[in-house]
């Protein structure tokens, strides 16, 4: 996380700037799900004052990726078995729900969009790639599904889904996903982005829901295999 001071901005900049570097340390792992935030040493490691960073953490917040307890602290929300059900539940609901939209919209710039995140992801799994490479990957990810369904050009749709997409984000990258995992997410994506392009709107939610419902799975059964861990040490 970078903690280079921010005096020279505006105080909304700062906090905007804030929140920027805190959510991305948060979906990176840098604080993990439980964690408590200390603000003293964020205002001081930032060089910012109180203000912009409680308005940063209000947004973070709002979001769900930081939950703020009175008179306890500040702390990284985590994700009960239940709560990633019903996330992958809402995102097959707009990914799926969605497709006519998408579909109807999708332009030529979209699709080269798609592809030009999907090569990313492929040239990153050229070899053998560092655990950094790995987490790039899902920033690829949620940049390919988020193209997807801004093409919708349904504002409202986005912004949920942004925020639920967020959250599952975070989860995904303590999850341990293997070298496999990826690739098969890789093949996933090269299929949605043909079936987009051919505007097959069968072919796109037969293989989002297979690509939705394959991710779920593997966090879901982890998620539980932390539980049954935690229940038992």
């Amino acid at each position: 996380m970078s903690t280079e001071p921010l005096r020279n901005l505006s105080r909304h900049s700062i906090r905007d700037d804030v929140y920027i570097e805190l959510k991305n340390a948060i979906i990176d792992g840098v604080f993990q799900p439980g964690a408590r935030l200390n603000l003293s040493e964020l205002m001081e490691q930032f060089g910012i004052s109180k203000t912009p960073l409680t308005e940063a953490i209000q947004k973070l917040a709002n979001e769900g990726l930081v939950s703020v307890k009175p008179r306890s602290g500040t702390y990284v929300s985590d994700m009960s078995l239940e709560q990633v059900e019903e996330s992958f539940g809402f995102r097959r609901t707009i990914e799926i729900g969605a497709a006519e939209m998408i579909v109807d919209a999708i332009t030529d710039e979209v699709i080269a969009d798609l592809k030009r995140l999907v090569n990313g992801m492929e040239r990153i799994l050229v070899g053998k790639p560092s655990s950094s490479g790995l987490r790039r990957i899902l920033h690829l990810d949620m940049q390919f599904h988020d193209a997807i369904i801004a093409a919708s050009g349904n504002t409202l749709l986005l912004a949920h889904y942004r925020q639920v997409n967020t959250l599952l984000q975070a989860l995904r990258i303590r999850k341990h996903y293997t070298f496999d995992h990826y690739k098969e997410a890789l093949s996933d994506h090269k299929r949605v982005v043909a079936c987009l392009e051919a505007g097959d709107k069968d072919g796109y939610i037969a293989e989002i829901t297979k690509h939705l419902d394959s991710a779920a799975r593997r966090i879901m059964d982890y998620t539980r295999l932390e539980i049954d861990n935690a229940s038992s040490a």
